[in-house]
């Protein structure tokens, strides 16, 4: 359902007048009698019609209201509260274009009738041409354009509507191009003349002459053209190359077509000319009609394809009409520092609206949801042009890169918007895609920004120094890395015995808060003073890098919990399957994506040239989210002393801003306002992020050590307790269920674990420490082996658990 604040943004012409009526599952136009009953109502009754402020007022009253409707297929359709529309009448002034977009997502099962990219484009272009007030539709696909003008009869073709009267449309308020409703008579009657069935014979319209004969030769002979213009009115078609006089005169009647509209006009400078003095020239126009009707059909079709350059140029326009200057994130702000979000740039709106495939609609019904607005559109370009698609590795991907332009250029308190993210999924599912992704993006923005690379790094780096000397020539990138976990494991050793990662550490440690305007990034010295790096100001290094599961919580230790270094990353998991090869691998992205990546970084530039950045604000719906999740973060950090614990909740918050940021930069990078959708999403992100942390936490996966040995334990342990076990451990369900648990069962559950197998003095002695410990916190107990003999004929070691330990969460 439509909100009231965005019913507010209407234009204000239809709410003056007296011309609404409300609409429930069915779209059929409703209104109220004299108690407040609502029933159907017609477009031919305006004596039952609704004024703006008695819409508004029901649609409040009916707001829980439930109806039904089926429709034609059978579908029975079910809605919760009431829309408002607007029903077009002769009286008023205003057309509607309704443009119908289909995808697999409003129509999963009819695939012939999605709308194809050309399409969409065709479609956006309309919208571009007209440049009037555009919303979406009640389902977010179709767009409605608004103009005044009067067409009569209204007309249907090929996915287009257009209609003045007799009509009712509901009405979303949901802006897709913002512009105020303009007079557009003269192109409509052009639409309107374009959309009237095509006869199987081009009708000539006859239309008089603008000027005289003398006045079109005249302009003719002095065009560039002139001297092949000239030749051919003498007649000089042999010496032109013309292989007959047939092609002369279609050459000669399009240049008079070009000057003229007039058919007779044309007919007549024809007949004066050399080539009008054959007899099938004079006698009739049967000769000359149908030269004309192939030149003025041709007309008519390129007329009616080539208006790219008055789109680029409304985009243009419509972009360098937005104001820069936005307002800050932080919380608590004056008043006046809540703003409503600015509508897009029109590229953006553009490549966010374009229809979406049966494998990215299929690909949104697991795991992580698609990010809303631009950042989706890009995530999906990624999920379909990888070889063995997989979602977690296209947000990867699509946050990286946008990390990358913008870390540095736009701001948030204290903050720039870099990351750094770790895709944790086990091998041969995919994961290479993050590289061929982000390749296939700059490959296709270099075409028109050539400098666009330097956004985006492939390079490894050995050591701390090496990396700041990359921060110092490169102010914002994203470094791509490959497989994480092994140099993860290198990072976490603490016996100085691999000092240039140490020092890697080090310098991402202190290189992720030192993204914001105002932070410096140290210099290095050395002892020769060539080798020096000077400091520099602001600098956004983001990363992004993959591994295994085993591989990544093997290298986490507690040192890099609680020191706060592993609190930096975001990390994503995907836990599916291998994903079957992509038969339908798209090789580039969309125009219009890559038109928005390329205005994005080309202001990123801008910024970062002139030493700005600019901040990024965000509405009053997503300040109370950010309040309220900020807080929450408070509580969970106090409640506990567990460092590790702790540390998941310290960044939760910031890189909740980062990431909601980043969503609202690339949605509106000349005004970008985080929303309540970009801050849910970046929420959602982060907290499941804290939950992965929180079980691996919770089943010992995280560390070596023998807190970590201890909770492995503990998790097996319950595992064993609460459920029957396969069959395949020829154990007795009934010594599970009387809480016996046999050793060989914890052995071959625990030498699993890296906290086991990586044990210095072997797997057994770390097992025997393990459940020496529990016994000796009185958790478990030795059972005799005679006694499990006779209760259960199981002839090795047992322990009966007393009861189990609780962690902290």
């Amino acid at each position: 359902m439509t909100t009231p604040a965005a019913w507010a943004r209407l234009p204000v012409e239809l709410k003056q007048r007296s011309q609404w009526a409300l609409a429930g599952a069915s779209k059929a136009p409703l209104t109220v009698d004299a108690n407040g009953k609502l029933y159907l109502t017609s477009v031919n009754r305006p004596s039952e019609w609704l004024t703006w402020e008695q819409a508004l007022y029901y649609a409040e009253l009916y707001r829980e209201l439930v109806t039904t409707h089926v429709d034609k297929k059978g579908r029975t359709i079910t809605q919760t509260g009431l829309n408002i529309g607007f029903v077009l009448n002769e009286s008023d002034e205003f057309t509607i274009i309704d443009l119908d977009i289909k995808d697999a997502v409003s129509h999963p099962d009819e695939p012939a009738l999605w709308t194809t990219p050309d399409q969409w484009d065709f479609y956006w272009n309309i919208v571009q041409h007209f440049d009037s007030y555009t919303e979406r539709s009640r389902s977010g696909k179709g767009l409605h354009i608004i103009s005044r003008g009067k067409i009569g009869p209204g007309f249907r073709r090929d996915g287009i509507e257009i209609y003045s009267q007799d009509r009712f449309m509901i009405c979303t308020g949901d802006i897709a191009h913002d512009r105020p409703v303009q007079d557009r008579q003269a192109m409509l009657n052009n639409m309107v003349s374009q959309m009237r069935p095509m006869p199987t014979k081009f009708a000539l319209e006859e239309i008089e002459a603008e000027e005289d004969d003398w006045s079109l030769l005249t302009r003719a002979i002095n065009a560039s053209n002139s001297e092949k213009f000239s030749q051919l009115l003498s007649g000089q078609w042999v010496a032109m190359g013309f292989p007959s006089q047939s092609e002369a005169d279609l050459a000669l009647m399009s240049m008079l077509c070009f000057y003229s509209k007039s058919n007779s006009q044309c007919r007549r400078v024809f007949r004066d000319s050399a080539l009008g003095q054959r007899e099938k020239a004079r006698k009739n126009d049967v000769y000359l009609d149908r030269t004309l009707e192939m030149i003025r059909e041709r007309q008519y079709r390129e007329a009616k394809a080539d208006i790219s350059a008055i789109v680029a140029s409304a985009e243009l326009v419509f972009q360098a009409s937005r104001s820069r200057a936005v307002t800050s994130l932080q919380a608590p702000v004056p008043e006046q520092a809540i703003v409503p979000a600015a509508p897009a740039p029109a590229s953006a709106v553009a490549a966010s609206m374009a229809p979406v495939s049966a494998a990215v609609a299929q690909a949104s019904e697991a795991g992580v949801p698609w990010p809303p607005g631009m950042a989706g559109v890009l995530a999906r370009f990624m999920y379909e042009q990888a070889p063995r698609p997989v979602k977690e590795v296209a947000i990867v991907s699509t946050l990286g890169l946008l990390a990358g332009i913008a870390g540095k250029a736009w701001y948030i308190p204290g903050s720039g918007l870099n990351l750094y993210i770790i895709l944790v999924a086990r091998s041969a599912v995919g994961k290479e895609a993050m590289h061929s992704g982000i390749s296939a993006v700059v490959k296709a923005c270099m075409k028109d920004n050539l400098t666009f690379t330097r956004f985006v790094d492939f390079n490894e780096y050995a050591s701390g120094p090496a990396l700041i000397k990359a921060c110092v020539v490169n102010q914002s990138f994203v470094n791509v890395s490959g497989e994480w976990g092994r140099r993860l494991q290198r990072l976490a050793q603490e016996d100085g015995r691999d000092g240039p990662l140490q020092t890697l550490r080090t310098q991402m440690t202190n290189l992720y808060q030192k993204s914001g305007p105002a932070a410096i990034v140290g210099g290095i010295g050395y002892s020769s003073t060539d080798n020096n790096v000077a400091s520099v100001a602001g600098v956004s290094y983001s990363m992004i890098g993959e591994t295994t599961p085993q591989t990544f919580f093997k290298a986490l230790t507690d040192s890099m919990m609680e020191d706060g270094f592993l609190s930096r990353f975001l990390v994503f998991d995907y836990t599916g399957e291998r994903p079957d090869e992509n038969e339908y691998r798209i090789d580039a992205p969309d125009p219009a994506l890559v038109r928005s990546l390329n205005a994005m970084a080309k202001q990123a530039e801008e910024n970062i040239n002139r030493d700005e950045a600019m901040p990024v604000g965000r509405t009053a719906e997503a300040a109370t989210m950010m309040k309220a999740f900020g807080l929450e973060c408070d509580t969970k950090i106090r409640a506990t002393q567990d460092e590790s614990r702790r540390q998941m909740w310290n960044r939760a918050h910031l890189k909740t801003l980062r990431i909601a940021a980043l969503l609202a930069v690339f949605d509106n990078w000349l005004h970008p306002v985080v929303t309540d959708l970009h801050y849910a999403w970046a929420e959602l992100v982060v907290r499941r992020d804290i939950e992965l942390m929180r079980r691996r936490l919770d089943s010992g996966d995280v560390g070596s050590d023998d807190n970590s040995r201890e909770r492995k334990l503990v998790s097996i342990l319950k595992d064993y307790l609460g459920s029957p076990i396969p069959s395949s451990y020829n154990i007795s369900d009934q010594m599970r269920q009387n809480g016996i648990v046999p050793r060989n069962y914890l052995q071959t559950r625990a030498y699993r674990s890296p906290s086991f197998n990586t044990h210095k003095l072997g797997q057994n002695r770390a097992l025997d420490e393990t459940l020496n410990a529990l016994i000796s916190s009185g958790y478990l107990i030795d059972v005799q082996k005679d006694k499990v003999i006779d209760a259960y004929n199981f002839h090795g070691k047992a322990y009966r658990v007393v009861k189990l330990p609780e962690y902290e969460n």
